[in-house]
């Protein structure tokens, strides 16, 4: 099963841009204001999310920024861009056995 997500995450940036084509299409162009408002809020959501885990990592954890950072940035990339956590599985089983030692 995580092979198969795994393959559907590699492939899913190209069934994206193909739906948001077919969209723009019938849409016309007064949907480019809607979507960008929409990719405004979700990338401001965002970054106030990862600023509050990365200060509660920092602060309660006591793990240095920079090796928090580099430790989750692939699993971060996958479950924004997804926006499943389901989908960041894999992705995260990774993570957390390559993790371990770097972390402490």
């Amino acid at each position: 099963m995580l092979v198969i997500v795994h393959w559907v995450l590699w492939v899913a940036p190209l069934g994206v841009f193909a739906l948001s084509l077919l969209v723009g299409a019938q849409a016309g162009v007064g949907a480019v204001g809607a979507l960008a408002q929409y990719v405004g809020i979700i990338a401001l959501l965002m970054a106030v999310v990862i600023v509050a885990v990365y200060l509660l990592v920092v602060v309660a954890g006591g793990v240095r920024l920079g090796r928090f950072a580099r430790a989750a940035a692939a699993v971060q990339l996958v479950a924004f861009s997804t926006q499943s956590s389901i989908a960041s599985l894999p992705a995260m089983a990774e993570a957390v056995q390559a993790g371990l030692d770097r972390l402490g």
